[in-house]
Order: C-alpha cells, then structure tokens, then sequence
C-alpha cells in the first residue's frame, strides 16, 4: 500500500548542481536504493529510524512520477492562479506506508528542506483543514480542486510548524 504524498513546487528548474546537491544531502542522511546522482528519480529511507521507504521523482511542473503522468490543465492553472506565477519544477514525494506518523515526518522534512532551499511550496491536501491555520507562522493558499474540501500550498516555516502540532498528520 502506498502512504502519503507531498508535491514541492519550485519556481525555477533545478540544475544538475541543484539535483547534485540534494543527492548529496540525502547520501548524508539517509541510506539511498539504486540511486545515481544522474537521475531524477531516488529511493530512499533514513537508518536509525523504524521508518518506510520514501522515494522522491523531479518533473516539470504539472507532471507527476517523473515526467509520466500529467496534471490535469485546470488543476495547474488553479496553481498558479494561487501563486501568482508558474512554477517550473515539481518535486513528487512518497512515503510507502500508510500509518507510519515517523514516516509521514520524514516527508515532512524533506519537502521542508527542498521548499526553503529552492524558494519553493509544498501541496498537503487537506490535512491542514480542521486547525486554526491563522495562528501558523508562514503562508498558506487553499486551492479547491473539485470538492468542498481545499487542497493546500504551504510554505516551509508553515509545514515546519504542522509538524509539530499534535494534530499533525498527511492525507493518503
């Protein structure tokens, strides 16, 4: 069964040192499966930690895994009409269990540090929902896709305070 997953919105493509640069981040924290640092497409999962496997896909905005599968038109423009710009890259994350909280924390921290490294917002879905999202540091954009629910883009300091707060959890 699959888990959660968190997208990462960049406002500009990511360069090979870019990419260079997070491989390198993760080979120091955590232990990488067939990886190369000339991909765009890692597995991975951090040792020490009773945690599921996390893999982590870079694509052009409005493509998910890689570049296979495309977003729907409207879904983008409703993107970018929250944002006020187009972003050119995405950064598709998963984690592969469904009730792993530690697991869901890990995605947390990588989107975190892709969001403030590369000026970047994270989508969550509607986890975020129920809480009193005025009282967060940071910004946050609610997008309604198709249902009464919003989706949410958040940046760095609002998901590195959700993740905190007792109620935290990802939408799977």
């Amino acid at each position: 069964m699959v888990g959660p997953a968190l997208f990462v919105y960049l406002p500009k493509p990511l360069t090979q040192d870019d990419k260079a640069n997070i491989y390198n981040w993760l080979s120091e924290s955590a232990d990488l499966l067939q990886s190369s640092i000339e991909s765009s497409s890692w597995r991975f999962w951090w040792p020490h930690i009773d945690s599921c496997e996390i893999s982590l896909d870079i694509a052009p905005f409005g493509f998910e895994a890689s570049g296979r599968i495309e977003m729907e038109e409207s879904e983008q423009n409703k993107i970018i009409s929250s944002l006020g710009y187009k972003p050119a890259s995405s950064v598709e994350l998963n984690n592969f269990c469904r009730s792993d909280i530690k697991g869901h924390v890990l995605l947390a921290k990588v989107a975190i540090y892709l969001a403030s490294h590369y000026y970047g917002v994270i989508e969550i879905d509607s986890s975020i929902h129920e809480i009193d999202r005025e009282k967060f540091p940071g910004k946050y954009y609610e997008i309604y896709y198709d249902s009464k629910t919003p989706s949410y883009l958040v940046d760095s300091t609002f998901m590195e305070s959700w993740i905190q707060h007792p109620k935290f959890y990802l939408v799977i």
